[in-house]
């Protein structure tokens, strides 16, 4: 079901668990291993979200400093910039250390070839999969698990102080249905999704819970409601066009002055509140209509990255799925296995995804 990909590492190859029974590691897993160092640095960095807490924090200080009528002085500006900088500082050298240090134990670990073994299952956390052991965790070679079932008990071989997998063989027979429900159990995990929903999904119903979680999608459709209306309300305020009586009279205004500019722009500002009152319905819709579409089919995962004026880029991951598509966080997208058919339930009016099933 979970075939091994080309250039990715095979734990199930029968070379690599004929060496490692015998207490010995094959040339190709010494190389491949080697390579990995810098997915196993990643694990253990920490604090990933720093960076834009604190320019968060930055903000936020400034924003009530100007609430409160305190002036901002240039030593205390330095002062808080300062700050951030040496909080970005204090992260940096924290991963670089950590990295540096998981790469010398893998090198030390392959160097010496000493091998344990352990009887674990398939898990996925921090965005990549692991194995759960009686003794703690272990760690895959690039955080993927091609070649391996979730849902099925394996004896894995793995090197002694880095924890990193060599290989691993299964315990009896690996049945379609415990791999399905330990897939399905992964992606729910990944994507935050309820299992004990599935079965009133199937119904074709939405749970009071995942009702719930859908009021957060309230909250995009509301800012594109108020900030353009609000920043329009602000500046016809300002320049005096609200005395008019009626909207009539408000655009004759504005026509006759030859304000082309304030057109386009309060035509701009409109449509964006209009579409974020669109919004707005659907998603009430969803909520209190209380009900779940469904589809079948195979599904892959799918890569949209744009790139604005100022160079910086958005990365936007999905799930296809019989031909629709569905946004998705990145941990759920790294959970997902492409060529597999699905059953994806969601909302029918907004088409946000709340459940998923895997049917083979």
């Amino acid at each position: 079901m979970f075939t091994s990909l080309s250039k990715v590492y095979s734990y199930t190859n029968p070379d690599y668990l004929e060496a490692n029974r015998r207490g010995e590691i094959t040339p190709e897993q010494a190389k491949l291993l080697g390579l990995a160092w810098s997915f196993l640095s990643r694990i253990f960095q920490w604090g990933k979200g720093l960076n834009g807490i604190a320019v968060i924090l930055a903000l936020v200080f400034f924003f009530i400093l100007q609430l409160t009528g305190i002036e901002i002085s240039a030593p205390l500006a330095l002062g808080v910039f300062g700050l951030v900088l040496v909080l970005l500082a204090v992260q940096l050298g924290t991963r670089f250390s950590k990295s540096r240090r998981q790469r010398r134990v893998l090198a030390e670990d392959l160097q010496r070839g000493i091998i344990r073994d352990g009887v674990g299952s398939l898990n996925f956390q921090r965005g990549s999969y692991t194995v759960l052991t009686p003794d703690g965790e272990l760690y895959l070679p690039y955080g993927r698990g091609e070649g391996l079932a979730p849902g099925v008990s394996y004896r894995f071989y793995y090197l002694q102080n880095s924890r990193m997998v060599l290989s691993a063989e299964s315990l009896g027979e690996v049945t379609p249905g415990a791999v399905e429900s330990g897939l399905t159990a992964i992606l729910a995990e990944a994507n935050s999704f309820k299992l004990s929903s599935l079965e009133a999904n199937r119904r074709g119903e939405l749970t009071p819970e995942q009702s719930g979680k859908l009021y957060s999608s309230l909250v995009a459709p509301l800012i594109l409601i108020l900030v353009p209306a609000g920043a329009l309300y602000y500046y016809l305020l300002q320049v005096g066009y609200l005395q008019e009586d009626t909207l009539a009279s408000l655009l004759a205004r504005v026509t006759a002055g030859g304000n082309t500019g304030l057109l386009v722009l309060g035509g701009v500002l409109l449509a964006m509140a209009v579409w974020g009152l669109v919004l707005l319905i659907l998603t009430l819709l969803d909520v209190f209509g209380r009900s779940v579409s469904k589809l079948e089919g195979i599904g892959y995962r799918k890569v949209s990255t744009t790139t604005d004026d100022d160079g910086s880029t958005t990365t936007r991951y999905y799930y296809v799925i019989g031909g629709s598509k569905f946004r998705v966080q990145r941990s759920g997208f790294s959970a997902f296995e492409d060529g597999l058919t699905y059953r994806a339930y969601f909302t029918p009016w907004r088409k946000v995804l709340v459940n998923l099933e895997v049917l083979e």
